[in-house]
């Protein structure tokens, strides 16, 4: 039959040669072929030597372009046998993150193989032909069935491991199917499609919705699962939206799971099914819906759950099933603190006082329980870097707590953040970033290391990753205003070097004279008199790589927000300095600030509160500007040769009322108020 021929072609793979070049060629022949017998047997070949192949970076790309995706998506559509094949061999590329984005438009016709599998499976069995030799038993059957389902789920969620759950997005109409089946399906059945509908959680929100909403309606109405279902992990992954009745069912059946896992091992089965309930609702319907109690209940057991969990890490190393259980915790604590910010006001309208101090009370002993650990990190030398996961979790909670109430940990939370920024690599102190946005001064920015982690995050941004520009743009929105501040002066920060700042050339102090600066009418970190200062030169580098992110992009609110961070950077640098440090590479800067200062607003005379991410993002750039044209004049002409082309240069700059300049920064207001001057000044005719 068609599999006992694969096999045996790949067990003739050699060819007469261990040569995996020569055999490379052989099978990048066969699958370059003209007829359908080729290509078939090229790809089965080529899967038997893809590990070798896809370990090596400069054979994988030639590889992977020769694989004919189009004649393997007819093969899944083909005939039962030949799309069986192709599953197997499909399975023995995606392991590969590359190569599965090479089968990313698959989605649909694997789930289709999936379907067939499950309907074949639930075909009645066929009478054998007069003169067999028998019959195949029930078990064997089975057995034959599942093997080819579960090759078909496999290479399913491989694709949405490696390329994102968007791979099912045009799945729609297939899913549903999917679910229909899922719910009526007996046990086995039910757990071999469970892990696949888990992992939707970051799909379209139809998918979202409609794989949770089967889900829950399997737990709900089959009581005989529901031990196996928590045991299998059903509850720790997200929850989209659930309606109204599920979650009334769901918050019903709360004592019954603390009942059924009320083992210290399935503790976490309880704290990732609230957490379930809570993604596909609120605290507010929970308080609704009458369960507050079981909520308290339930972060109660999670803060001991954490208290156990830090403990243990800091005495053996946890295998991978505890890690995952205590993910559940993590998620629910920051969960529950993320909705007291987000649904403050209504909170307080459907719960008494006593019920909102309960919740912060528990919440309280949580997010110490993770300071504590914070705390005590460096107690454990010599298991830091096996440690670093756990410390990243602890972030999480202290980052999420710090923007609900900070003032209550204030303290803390300088305390921990040298630990954290000491330990932890760049890309997980994002979970900090809204706290250090929220709070209420730069004091943050003395923490040894801090501002270099955070401008790392900036400077490695790559423009092919959408994300990290995204998180770029929110480190760079926060940084500036600490950068700005008076308190903090940046030539005496021990920032590092910039990240590739080997293939800068020039990092020696340029020997310059620095003319003095006078004190302005703009307040700002102090211009730096001393002009070999160790530290000048390595701010225009870092300067010179944030530009270099923010170049290529369009002008839009994020490539603003990195040009005035890399503006900022040079604030008390003398222009002196950055001439020879940086005598070509920042004159596009300047030039890109100075055309957005005067076109980025629309004409409106007065500040619009309706339109604050603009105009905030307008005055960044202002407030930056004006401490450059006050203290350098060296874009001075520039900003006035762009002014003068507008109608009435005064609209480049917003009227703004008492009311509104006293929420404002006043040293944002102050660089508006100087901007007036200053375009009275140039242009008097403005007066009329």
């Amino acid at each position: 039959d068609l599999f006992c021929f694969v096999f045996f072609a790949q067990g003739c793979l050699s060819m007469g040669t261990d040569d995996v070049d020569s055999q490379e060629r052989a099978v990048l022949r066969l699958m370059g072929g003209t007829k359908d017998e080729e290509v078939f047997l090229g790809l089965s070949l080529g899967s038997r030597l893809a590990p070798k192949i896809l370990g090596d970076s400069g054979k994988k790309g030639r590889f992977l372009a020769a694989i004919p995706t189009a004649f393997v998506e007819r093969l899944l559509r083909s005939a039962p046998q030949y799309a069986r094949c192709c599953v197997a061999m499909l399975n023995c590329f995606v392991d590969d993150p590359v190569a599965a984005r090479r089968f990313a438009h698959l989605g649909a016709p694997i789930l289709s193989q999936v379907l067939q599998e499950l309907e074949a499976r639930g075909a009645p069995e066929q009478e054998p032909a007069a003169g067999d030799g028998g019959s195949t038993t029930a078990s064997e059957a089975e057995t034959q069935a599942a093997e080819p389902l579960q090759d078909a789920l496999a290479l399913l969620q491989r694709l949405v491991l490696h390329v994102g759950p968007e791979v099912m997005d045009p799945c729609v109409a297939g899913l549903s199917q999917l679910c229909e089946i899922f719910v009526d399906a007996d046990a086995d059945t039910v757990m071999e499609l469970l892990p696949l509908l888990r992992s939707l959680s970051g799909a379209s929100s139809e998918i979202r919705s409609m794989s949770s909403e089967a889900c829950w309606h399997l737990f709900l109405a089959r009581e005989s699962l529901r031990p196996q279902l928590l045991e299998a992990g059903w509850c720790r992954a997200g929850t989209d939206e659930l309606t109204e009745d599920t979650l009334k069912k769901g918050w019903r059946l709360v004592p019954e799971v603390f009942k059924a896992c009320g083992e210290p091992a399935k503790r976490r089965e309880v704290i990732g099914y609230v957490t379930n309930l809570l993604q596909g609702g609120s605290l507010v319907q929970c308080a609704r819906l009458g369960h507050w109690v079981d909520l308290i209940a339930t972060i109660v057991l999670a803060t001991v759950e954490l208290n156990i969990y830090f403990d243990l890490v800091t005495v053996r190393d946890m295998e991978a099933t505890e890690q995952q259980g205590k993910l559940a915790v993590i998620d629910l604590v920051e969960l529950v603190i993320q909705e007291l910010q987000r649904s403050e006001d209504e909170l307080e309208a459907t719960v008494s006082s006593e019920q909102l101090l309960q919740l912060l009370d528990v919440c309280h002993k949580a997010v110490k329980v993770a300071f504590d650990f914070v705390k005590q990190f460096d107690d454990e030398p010599g298991r830091r870097v096996a440690l670093t996961p756990h410390l990243g979790m602890a972030a999480r909670i202290i980052g999420a707590w710090m923007v609900v109430e900070p003032s209550k940990f204030e303290g803390d939370f300088l305390q921990a953040l040298p630990h954290l920024v000491r330990h932890l690599p760049s890309h997980m102190l994002g979970s900090l970033l809204p706290a250090l946005d929220n709070y209420h001064s730069h004091a943050w920015a003395d923490t040894p290391g801090l501002l270099t982690k955070m401008l790392e995050l900036v400077a490695t941004a790559s423009s092919e990753d959408a994300a990290a520009l995204q998180r770029s743009g929110a480190v760079a929105r926060i940084l500036v205003p600490a950068v700005l501040d008076p308190a903090v002066y940046l030539p005496e920060v021990d920032l590092g070097d910039p990240p590739g700042d080997d293939d800068m050339p020039g990092l020696e102090v340029p020997q310059v004279v620095v003319a003095a600066a006078s004190s302005g009418s703009v307040t700002g970190p102090p211009m730096c008199d001393c002009g070999d200062h160790p530290a000048l030169p390595r701010l225009c580098r870092w300067a010179q790589a944030v530009w270099l992110v923010a170049h290529p992009l369009s002008a839009d609110e994020l490539k603003d927000s990195l040009a005035t961070l890399a503006a900022a950077l040079l604030v008390s640098v003398p222009h002196e300095v950055v001439a020879a440090c940086a005598p070509d590479g920042l004159a596009p800067l300047w030039t890109y600030l100075v055309r957005r200062f005067t076109g980025l607003r629309s004409g409106s005379e007065r500040y619009d509160p309706s339109r604050s991410s603009e105009d905030e993002c307008w005055m960044r750039v202002a407030h930056v500007l004006a401490l450059r044209v006050e203290r350098h004049k060296s874009v001075e002409d520039e900003v006035v040769q762009a002014l003068r082309k507008s109608k009435n240069p005064i609209l480049a700059v917003p009227v703004l009322s008492e009311q509104v300049a006293g929420e404002l920064d006043d040293r944002v207001v102050e660089a508006l108020r100087y901007w007036r001057v200053f375009i009275v000044g140039k242009f008097p005719q403005t007066l009329d």
